[in-house]
């Protein structure tokens, strides 16, 4: 049975390996099928384009050229010749144009933190100079030739509206300065109420304000010109409101809701916003007699200059 057994074995070892060598060229002839690339195909839809770009030639610098740009602010005391000392400046002709050429009064006459911008060459020759004036316009100053031209423009004039309210917590002044309300406004707001409330006496820790105001600006920069448009005021948990109206004969003024006019007979205060040094007392210890005396008034104490207001019309 061994040797039968072990001729079957070998005659099927021999028909598997006929089987396998059989069908390689099958699987070549397969494989190469798979993988072969679509020359024809492909070489119809390729084509070369060649075509010339024009590169964009950089100018080259003209030797001499240089220009440089400085801005300045005005100083107190400055002159002429020490603005242009100060930017750089060492040009006779231009110190003598702008120290006597009625065109360029306005330079002379700039106020302290006014801004400049010079131009000059390299060899610290003026070439323009721009400023705004103390009205705000745009003037400019050319080299043209051996002399100067000036040319102006007016001021861009923009109206801001704005909207701050605040608390009061020690004085009116300080809750304006946090709110970030101008002073001019905050002055307005005084003047406004001044009627109805004494901002002396009767403001209270908590008292509250809104305020509607519009703002002047000249190129962008405020010209320190304003007026209030709307306004409320609650002190010690009464509301006071105002608002501005515009009548194109007389200016304008401002009214309550009902249509009241704001300004009252007489005046709460004789003075713009200060303090009371001494208040009215019928038994008051004197500080320059020594004694106790009835003091029939009330002292307010304000800075050197603060301007003073009739309560109400009268003849002196």
């Amino acid at each position: 049975m061994l040797p039968q057994n072990t001729l079957l074995h070998a005659h099927k070892m021999k028909l598997r390996w006929f089987i396998t060598l059989s069908t390689l060229p099958l699987l070549g002839v397969l494989t190469a099928f798979g993988i072969m690339p679509q020359t024809a195909g492909l070489s119809a839809s390729q084509y070369s384009v060649i075509e010339n770009i024009q590169l964009p030639v950089s100018a080259e610098p003209a030797s001499g050229s240089a220009v440089f740009w400085r801005n300045d602010r005005v100083q107190r005391g400055d002159t002429v010749s020490e603005l242009l000392r100060r930017v750089n400046v060492e040009d006779p002709a231009a110190d003598e144009f702008l120290r006597n050429a009625p065109s360029v009064r306005s330079f002379r006459q700039l106020r302290v933190g006014k801004t400049l911008l010079v131009e000059t060459d390299d060899a610290h020759n003026l070439l323009a100079l721009r400023y705004a004036d103390n009205d705000g316009n745009q003037v400019q100053v050319l080299k043209d030739g051996a002399g100067f031209r000036v040319t102006e423009q007016a001021a861009e004039t923009e109206r801001r509206v704005f909207v701050q309210t605040g608390e009061i917590a020690s004085s009116l002044y300080a809750a304006t300065d946090e709110a970030g309300l101008p002073d001019l406004i905050a002055n307005q707001l005084v003047e406004v109420f001044g009627g109805d409330i004494d901002f002396h006496r009767d403001l209270r820790r908590h008292d509250k304000f809104s305020v509607v105001y519009e703002m002047d600006y000249l190129n962008g920069e405020s010209a320190h010109k304003g007026r209030i448009l709307a306004s409320e005021f609650v002190n010690h948990g009464r509301t006071f409101r105002a608002f501005h109206f515009q009548n194109s004969r007389h200016g304008g003024d401002y009214f309550s809701p009902d249509g009241k006019s704001m300004r009252k007979a007489f005046l709460r205060s004789p003075i713009e916003f200060s303090r009371v040094s001494s208040g009215f007392s019928r038994s008051r210890f004197h500080p320059v007699l020594n004694k106790w005396r009835a003091h029939k008034g009330v002292d307010y104490a304000a800075p050197i200059g603060t301007k003073v207001r009739a309560t109400a019309d009268g003849v002196v």
